[in-house]
């Protein structure tokens, strides 16, 4: 039930003023935490059967990552901004994935639901955070799909015009239009209109033909290195180099869509974190190996931002592989676009039954798919494809997935740490944590962009010393949770880890333009009035609808939980 209908369960009454009221009912249903039970219930009672293997969440990871770096980014990040560092770039953007990535990878284990960043929230943190949490993965998934669309449809043109020599100006109807764009993302929702196996089978072939195109590109491209082209080495300096990181961080995008699929997985709790790591450190590799590839057998200044790989081995006179390459960009390029639909679906299908989305994207057809759900989200998609530039799409998806790794981040501590006598010491700590080493961040970004304020250093670095502390507050006051039932994966040095993790991804965040900031806030602030004007609303759990799904975890024995869930019972409130 994705919200209330019976007339039994009235709907609960709130002023928005009431926000504002420490004490508050609207208060308390904003921070309402899920049950790990409820969580445990939901997954034995899913309505979508259990078909994917290890292998084939490797090949949605790294299928869905590899591609967007490789094909879109390497060029634009190597010409713009950072040279032939652009293996730096990939390298920080990579280091702050590891750090989120272990945090995935545990609780991916402790809460195999769908929803990735946002059923990990919603048990951690409540449900207003959940639902930022729920709209930047949007970010990540459905409209990266426009974007890595918008970027296929202007290949492909360049393929048709270029390579075939036809005349490609009908395709280009002006006023930022895209109809490629929308084609293919309308093509893939067709796909998985097919459900689920077919999907799979798709995505395992066209990944096995895409890893044997990267190969080709990377030993292509070593075998004419030049040193020559390797100097300068960072033409734009430290700041050019986190700037490509920025960008780069949206090449590392999909590693975290296994996450999504929790609960169509065999295996979840063992599969699921031996996926995340996976795709981490398989996309590293060959995107490094890539990115060096190119920029070693062309000057960074001469690489072509729209197709790198394509226009480089033409420079070099080897045209053949120049068309080898654009050939199989054009083909493998759409599997990115439809690996970033699938989570999509299946994150709205989470919110659905959580109540915090129309009802609707949680039906369920008569074969297990969720037809009306592909066919909402690939239609919104396809507008965005067809209207909205890549430009304009890129930075604000990187800030929003940023922000869902941190949610996961402060997820992990509040799940690991708890204090003994101040039930949300930990969350409250965190969140101070948070905007500190935020504030740390942006003053650090700004004061090393000009010699002539390095006088002023000294404030960035007194406020790091000062979120250093609340860490090691944290640390101190907080304890590790028992939890002997928990045998998955476990994060060393929590919370150390977690915030640094932070802290990197904060610093990827401001590196972005003062526009794309002010954008992304403006989305946060959307993301919670949607939850003030809908979700606080129709939310179940505010609506004690989450009793029924107890009734499942109660008659198949003691769930395995750990204080947090006590917390959570204790927490919902009752109408």
């Amino acid at each position: 039930m994705a919200a209330p209908e019976s007339p039994e369960t009235p709907m609960p009454s709130f002023s928005f003023m009431e926000l504002f009221q420490p004490n508050s009912n609207l208060l308390r249903r904003v921070f309402l935490r899920k049950p790990l039970a409820v969580v445990e219930a939901e997954e034995r009672g899913s309505k979508l059967g259990r078909h994917l293997s290890l292998f084939d969440l490797l090949c949605i990871g790294i299928g869905g990552t590899v591609g967007s770096g490789v094909f879109v980014l390497c060029g634009l990040i190597a010409h713009e901004y950072a040279g032939p560092a652009v293996v730096l770039s990939w390298l920080t953007a990579g280091f702050g994935c590891v750090l989120s990535g272990m945090n995935y990878a545990e609780m991916s284990s402790r809460v195999p639901s769908a929803g990735s960043s946002y059923a990990y929230t919603y048990v951690a943190l409540g449900e207003l955070p959940a639902v930022v949490a729920g709209w930047c993965l949007t970010l990540e998934y459905g409209i990266s799909a426009s974007a890595i669309a918008r970027s296929w449809g202007d290949k492909m043109i360049n393929w048709i015009t270029t390579d075939l020599d036809l005349d490609g100006k009908g395709l280009r109807p002006g006023h930022g239009v895209n109809p490629l764009a929308a084609a293919m993302v309308m093509t893939c929702t067709g796909i998985l209109l097919g459900g689920v196996g077919v999907g799979k089978n798709v995505t395992n072939f066209f990944t096995g033909l895409k890893m044997l195109l990267v190969a080709f590109m990377i030993i292509g491209g070593l075998s004419l290195f030049d040193a020559d082209n390797l100097t300068p080495f960072a033409p734009n300096g430290f700041p050019g180099i986190m700037r490509g990181a920025t960008s780069a961080f949206f090449g590392y995008i999909g590693y975290d869509t296994v996450c999504c699929l929790g609960m169509e997985a065999k295996n979840p709790s063992r599969n699921l974190p031996l996926a995340v790591g996976g795709s981490i450190v398989g996309v590293t590799v060959l995107q490094c190996l890539a990115a060096f590839a190119l920029v070693s057998m062309q000057p960074f200044e001469d690489i072509d931002v729209d197709s790198g790989f394509p226009e480089a081995f033409g420079s070099n006179g080897l045209v053949w592989a120049q068309h080898l390459v654009a050939t199989g960009e054009i083909i493998t390029l759409p599997l990115v676009v439809l690996v970033s639909l699938l989570p999509q679906v299946r994150l709205q299908f989470a919110m659905a039954e959580d109540g915090l989305m129309p009802a609707i994207l949680s039906k369920v057809d008569e074969h297990g798919n969720l037809f009306m759900n592909i066919f909402i989200s690939g239609t919104i998609a396809t507008l965005i494809a067809l209207f909205v530039p890549f430009l304009y799409l890129d930075s604000m998806i990187s800030a929003g997935v940023l922000i869902a790794f941190n949610l996961t981040n402060i997820s992990l501590v509040v799940v690991r740490r708890e204090h003994p006598f101040r039930e949300n010491m930990c969350v409250s700590l965190m969140s101070l944590y948070c905007f500190i080493s935020f504030v740390a961040a942006l003053m650090w970004r700004y004061l090393l962009d000009n010699e002539s304020l390095y006088p002023y250093l000294i404030f960035p670095c007194g406020l790091t010393a000062a979120a250093f502390l609340v860490v090691r507050h944290i640390a101190k006051t907080c304890p590790e949770v028992e939890d002997s039932s928990y045998a998955g994966f476990r994060v060393p040095f929590v919370p150390w880890l977690p915030a640094l993790g932070i802290f990197v991804n904060w610093y990827l965040v401001v590196q972005l333009e003062w526009y794309s900031l002010l954008m992304i806030i403006g989305y946060v602030v959307f993301a919670c009035s949607w939850y003030i004007l809908f979700g606080v609303k129709y939310s179940i759990g505010n609506a004690n609808g989450w009793a029924k799904r107890l009734e499942i975890s109660e008659t198949q024995g003691e769930s395995m939980t750990t204080g947090l869930l006590e917390n959570a019972k204790q927490e919902e409130p009752s109408f």
